[in-house]
């Protein structure tokens, strides 16, 4: 758990290899500091150029704690792979990202979060099949929007709930399960 003790924090990880861990690779968690109230802390995550690999469960994980939080995380041009699950995030923007070969969802969308993916692959889940269940998917969302722009390769999704998913037109999206893919014009 990361305590802040101010009402913003940053939080950079640049150039780095996070790889055969027991838990997450990289995992975010901020709490307010104790006593705290108001409108909350809030917290700004980037990870760049980094590769996380054969973790256990996530390979990423952005997940503030409490009321009033807010994390905004930018992930770009960094690998993500042959994770258990890989990225559970809360309001992230992936860039330039690949995903791919994880034994559950790539990319896991909860609870009103909002996800912009742009130019990024997500595909080849090994636990895809008949029967394995909803973790088969590249992009699980669960009541969160996730919004597809800039040429994104993606295999499969499913909206579950009130999940949405967006796209401008210019990706390459296999399968789509549960509510229905968006597609919005570009101005």
């Amino acid at each position: 758990m990361l305590p802040l003790g101010g009402a913003f924090s940053i939080v950079s990880i640049i150039g780095c290899g996070v790889q055969d861990f027991t838990g997450s690779g990289i995992e975010i968690e901020p709490t307010p500091k104790s006593g705290s109230t108001g409108s909350g802390p809030y917290i700004d995550v980037l990870i760049a150029d980094s590769f996380v690999l054969k973790n256990a469960t996530n390979g990423i994980s952005i997940a503030p704690q409490g009321a009033f939080l807010s994390a905004e995380t930018m992930i770009d041009r960094t690998v993500v792979s042959y994770n258990g699950t890989n990225a559970d995030s809360m309001g992230a923007i992936l860039v330039d990202v690949r995903a791919v070969m994880n034994r559950t969802a790539a990319l896991s969308i909860k609870n009103a979060s909002f996800v912009t993916v742009k130019h990024s692959t997500l595909q080849f889940t090994i636990s895809a099949g008949v029967d394995q269940g909803v973790d088969q998917f590249d992009i699980l969302n669960k009541n969160g929007m996730v919004f597809l722009d800039d040429a994104n390769t993606i295999q499969s999704i499913y909206n579950v709930g009130s999940g949405a998913a967006m796209s401008d037109g210019t990706n390459n999206i296999g399968t789509v399960e549960g509510n229905p893919l968006t597609t919005v014009s570009r101005n």
